[in-house]
């Protein structure tokens, strides 16, 4: 089980379709193995891509901000992120947000080692914790949920892991905690691993954006459109049928190995919600997230949220989708 908490994967998948932005015409299509990734992974063996003709290149990758340093390097044209990677990534070039994966604070949480002395959050101080570096998790985990309770950096000593080595480092008594997403938390709480002490709900709605890179924009429009419109679609079949959702997302998460029974994916993604739409209030959001990242020097200026948060795209798509349209 381990193992495959270690693995990650680079699939190139192929569906018969329309031109755009690679040299083999997919849309180079990048997403978390994790549950974040799921409603995109979901939208996509449900055929919610290929009803809209799409020809795409998958890229699965195990954090939002690898996806992010793919369209950076202009190597994938859409990808999937929570908010403080949108920002660097609308600093470090022309990306952009074009509608939600959901909402994922649920799904995040501080787990402790099950052997460890930490109890709670206060028990941190002097313990070391696994971290992403450059992971927006890992930025509201230091700049928003730690000092809540009196902790600064100094006070705990941060460990740079992949989100998909944390488990096994916890195993090995590496580190007391760790900041992580699911399924790596469900897995840890069901194999005795380690306890949930605190998840991000009362502290950070955690949108997770689809992002696309501008000139991709630009130069396939339709396609862009197509993409937002097969994701509203899947949200629509996840929400009236989450059993379904879930199932294929254990399918998945067996298939590469994760040893664990059905009900604990389950626990995993029902974590999330799964929406296209932005919530309200999501400008105020990144305005405020953006004010504190150039107060750390991690972006430069804060974006122009007319360009940054596109809301063209996601209009479009739901003035030519309707409630019948469905992918199965």
């Amino acid at each position: 089980m381990l193992y495959a908490l270690a693995a990650v994967a680079v699939l190139a998948c192929g569906c018969s379709g329309s031109t755009s932005g690679s040299d083999t015409g997919a849309v180079r299509l990048g997403y978390q193995t994790n549950v974040w990734g799921m409603p995109v992974y979901t939208a996509v063996q449900n055929g919610c891509f290929q009803q809209e003709n799409l020809q795409l290149q998958e890229i699965q990758v195990d954090s939002g901000n690898r996806v992010r340093d793919l369209m950076v390097a202009e190597q994938a044209d859409v990808g999937t992120f929570a908010g403080p990677t949108l920002n660097t990534g609308a600093d470090k070039s022309d990306i952009v947000a074009v509608g939600m994966v959901g909402t994922v604070a649920g799904t995040t949480a501080i787990v402790a080692g099950e052997d460890s002395a930490v109890q709670g959050l206060p028990d941190l101080r002097g313990k070391k914790i696994a971290i992403q570096a450059g992971s927006s998790i890992g930025d509201v985990a230091v700049g928003q949920i730690l000092p809540s309770i009196g902790l600064q950096q100094g006070d705990y000593e941060l460990v740079n892991i992949p989100v998909n080595n944390m488990v096994s480092a916890l195993t090995q008594g590496q580190v007391d905690a760790m900041v992580n997403v699911e399924p790596y938390n469900a897995v840890a709480v069901s194999q005795g691993i380690g306890r949930r002490i605190a998840d991000f709900t009362d502290y950070d709605p955690l949108p997770v954006f689809i992002g696309m890179r501008q000139e991709f924009i630009d130069d396939h429009r339709a396609e862009a459109v197509q993409i937002v419109r097969a994701l509203l679609t899947n949200a629509r079949e996840w929400r009236a049928d989450p059993d379904a959702a879930y199932a294929t997302i254990t399918q998945y998460y067996s298939s590469i190995g994760f040893d664990v029974p059905p009900e604990v994916i389950k626990d995993a993604a029902s974590r999330m919600n799964v929406q296209v739409e932005y919530f309200d209030g999501v400008q105020e959001y990144m305005q405020g997230l953006a004010e504190r990242q150039v107060e750390l020097g991690q972006i430069s200026d804060v974006p122009d949220w007319s360009t940054t948060l596109n809301t063209e795209l996601l209009r479009e798509a739901t003035d030519t989708t309707t409630e019948a349209a469905g992918c199965r």
